[in-house]
C-alpha cells in the first residue's frame, strides 16, 4: 500500500498524532451530542472505528476514494456502528452529492442526518478546498466540521503531480457568509 494513508492493523501501529485527532473529535462530539458522523476521507477506518467506539455513538460513515483502504477498514476496523464506503451510501442506497471533477470525485451522502464532519489530513489533497468547506456548509447547513492539515513547517505536503508543496491556509478555509473565523469562533 504505497500511499499516504496510515495503515496499521491495530490503533498502536497507527502514528500517535493521527489517532489523537479522531479522539479529539470524539470528545467533541460526545460533549455536544452529536450521534452521527461523516468522516470524509476515512482512509483505512482507524478514525471511524475510534469515534464508533464511543457509547454515545450512533453511526460513523467514513467515505475513501480507494477501494483498497476501504476493504482494509472492513477487514480491521468492523464496528457495529461503523460503515465504510468507496462511492455509495450503504445506508440509503441513494446516489451520493459529488463534488470534484470526473477524475477525483469527492463524494458524501445527501440525506444522512450528518451531525459532524471530519476530514483530517484531506483538504491538502483538493485543488480548491474553500470551495470544498463552502459546498460542504451549503450541503450540511449548521453543522460541526473538524480538520487539520499537515503542519507546513514539519511536514510539507508536497504534491504528486506538481512536486510542490501545496499549504492550505485558514483564510482558504473560511466560507464566506458564515459567522465565525477559520478556527470556528464568533467574530
Amino acid at each position: 500500500m504505497a500511499d499516504e494513508r496510515q495503515y496499521g492493523e491495530t490503533l498502536a501501529d497507527i502514528r500517535g498524532d493521527h489517532v489523537q485527532r479522531y479522539q479529539h473529535a470524539a470528545l467533541f462530539a460526545q460533549a455536544r451530542c452529536m450521534r452521527v458522523v461523516f468522516d470524509m476521507a476515512c482512509g483505512c477506518g482507524y478514525g471511524a472505528w475510534v469515534m464508533a467506539a464511543q457509547d454515545w455513538c450512533a453511526d460513523v460513515f467514513g467515505l475513501d476514494n480507494s477501494l483498497e483502504a476501504i476493504n482494509f477498514a472492513f477487514e480491521h476496523y468492523h464496528s457495529r456502528a461503523a460503515t465504510y464506503e468507496a462511492g455509495k451510501c450503504p445506508a440509503t442506497g441513494e446516489t451520493l452529492y459529488v463534488y470534484g471533477d470526473a477524475l477525483n470525485p469527492i463524494c458524501w451522502p445527501k440525506h444522512m442526518e450528518v451531525e459532524l464532519i471530519t476530514a483530517f489530513e484531506f483538504l491538502e489533497h483538493i485543488d480548491d478546498p474553500g470551495a470544498l468547506v463552502r459546498e460542504l456548509c451549503d450541503f450540511y447547513p449548521g453543522r460541526a466540521f473538524l480538520c487539520s492539515t499537515p503542519n507546513e513547517v514539519n511536514y510539507p505536503h508536497v504534491n504528486p503531480s506538481t512536486g510542490k508543496a501545496k499549504p492550505v491556509s485558514r483564510a482558504a478555509l473560511q466560507p464566506s457568509g458564515v459567522p465565525g473565523d477559520a478556527r470556528g469562533r464568533r467574530r
